[in-house]
């Protein structure tokens, strides 16, 4: 047995205290560690709620320990599987040049095994991020992202990864119904999996009921607290659209900003909530980071929005802003 999970229990008074811990059995090493405080009100509730957490969290923090493993063996000592791992160490750098190693570790990961889904979905995905975050120039084109996933899906139709990026390159066309489909296959087969949850959230902002998204993104950053730095933009985004800018600064100012993303989504919140000059100092910062920031490129590079009056609100609160159309 490679990993175990301990933890133990605590009652004081009308509130019970569980703590779970993740740990490699061959090495010792703590992996992960969580407590949880909860009402002592439903004992069954409690522990559904608990299990689905810990559930959710423990795949990805096995993995990490893997990747982390695989990144620091030899090259030539790897197989399809370890490059795999490697790709997905890479990916999660969030660095262009990271993420140009994690394509060159998913083609090897091919090559070895030409008939390995994960390795395709996983290439696709890389290629989605430097498309999105601008790590290539020219922009990984759309159409081969979707035979990546298209491949991926014909050797292996019932991979998660692949029904996550189809979900998302479907949304990104505007098939809504094609969007949802993909979602609702890949949720059946992990429905506690973070990044699917937060999927739920995303989708339900673009196809207009942001109120909705906002429940499903917080899960999401409860169930892998580890990874809920990359899903706060997808909160601010539905806060925003939800009527609730104030409440969306106050996710922004905080946090530590790492994409040019952060400062658009803020200088749109302070234009709506009437604040011109914080608003275009967050537009002269945002255009610090991505100097070719464009606000029609922007907007036509992201998600489609199902109803065009959210599409236009965002595009005018940028606007105001000061930042160029």
């Amino acid at each position: 047995m490679r990993y175990v999970v301990e933890g133990s229990v605590r009652r004081g008074g009308s509130r019970v205290r569980i703590t779970a811990q993740l740990i490699d059995a061959l090495s010792g090493k703590h992996l992960w560690a969580q407590r949880y405080d909860r009402e002592l009100q439903g004992v069954f509730a409690i522990q559904d709620d608990v299990t689905s957490s810990i559930v959710a969290v423990l795949p990805a923090r096995i993995e990490a320990a893997a990747t982390e493993a695989a990144a620091r063996k030899k090259v030539d000592s790897l197989e399809a599987y370890d490059y795999l791992l490697r790709g997905k160490y890479y990916h999660h750098l969030y660095d262009a040049k990271a993420n140009q190693e994690a394509e060159a570790s998913f083609d090897r990961a091919i090559e070895l095994d030409p008939r390995f889904a994960a390795a395709y979905a996983w290439k696709a995905c890389t290629l989605g991020q430097a498309r999105i975050l601008g790590y290539r120039n020219p922009a990984p084109r759309l159409s081969e992202i979707a035979r990546l996933a298209e491949a991926a899906a014909r050797l292996d139709e019932n991979n998660t990864e692949c029904h996550r990026l189809m979900c998302r390159l479907a949304l990104l066309d505007g098939l809504f119904a094609k969007s949802e489909y993909h979602l609702e296959r890949a949720m059946a087969q992990n429905p506690n999996d973070p990044r699917l949850v937060v999927q739920r959230g995303i989708n339900l902002t673009y196809l207009g009921d942001p109120v909705a998204a906002i429940p499903w993104i917080e899960r999401a950053m409860r169930l892998d607290p580890f990874s809920a730095h990359h899903y706060y933009l997808d909160l601010v985004r539905a806060l925003f659209m939800a009527g609730r800018a104030t409440e969306a600064i106050g996710v922004l100012e905080p946090i530590e900003p790492n994409r040019f993303e952060h400062y658009a989504l803020l200088a749109a919140c302070w234009s709506t909530v009437g604040d011109t000059l914080a608003a275009q100092e967050a537009g002269r910062r945002a255009l610090a980071m991505r100097p070719a920031f464009a606000i029609g490129s922007y907007l036509e590079s992201s998600f489609a929005w199902k109803r065009p009056e959210d599409k236009a609100r965002l595009r005018d609160a940028l606007q105001k802003s000061g930042l160029p159309e």
